[in-house]
């Protein structure tokens, strides 16, 4: 009947689980199993750690107006011709401030905004319009908070 396939399939399943769990489990960790044998089997050794390092490269910046109070940004690495953003690199922080004038230190950028592909867009207030926006960007490893070094300052009124 139904029930008892249905106990029957539930039941090798579980059994299926267990057992192959326990069966590579051994073998991984047995000392009667040679290396050769575990590759032939289809059992792999454990890979050493990804060692992951901070981004040395910096972005390059291009900004154009978009919308009205909207600041387009297109960004690409500065080592990689042109080509989007460095290998291990999940995305870029670019920091913004709006100023009457450059900035002088890292610190003056107020805000920041991330993005993991280009072009970032930037909305600002009705009261920010013809204001210049300053803008610098880096890479960023997100999940272990690595950060690249500071690209070059760019600026752009916004429309």
């Amino acid at each position: 009947t139904y029930i008892e396939t249905d106990t029957k399939n539930r039941a090798r399943v579980s059994l299926t689980g267990e057992s192959r769990s326990f069966i590579n489990e051994y073998i991984r960790n047995s000392s009667k199993v040679s290396p050769e044998d575990k590759l032939a089997i289809g059992i792999h050794g454990r890979r050493p750690p990804h060692v992951i390092i901070p981004p040395h490269t910096v972005p390059v910046l291009k900004a154009r107006a978009g919308n009205p109070r909207e600041v387009v940004i297109e960004y690409w690495d500065a080592e990689g011709g042109g080509r989007g953003k460095p290998e291990d690199v999940h995305g870029i922080e670019v920091l913004w401030v709006i100023l009457d004038h450059e900035p002088v230190r890292d610190a003056e950028f107020t805000h920041s905004a991330f993005d993991t592909r280009s072009p970032l867009t930037l909305i600002f207030d009705e009261a920010d319009r013809g204001k210049r926006v300053y803008m610098v960007g880096r890479w960023e490893i997100e999940r272990e908070g690595l950060k690249g070094p500071l690209g070059e300052i760019v600026s752009a009124f916004i429309p």
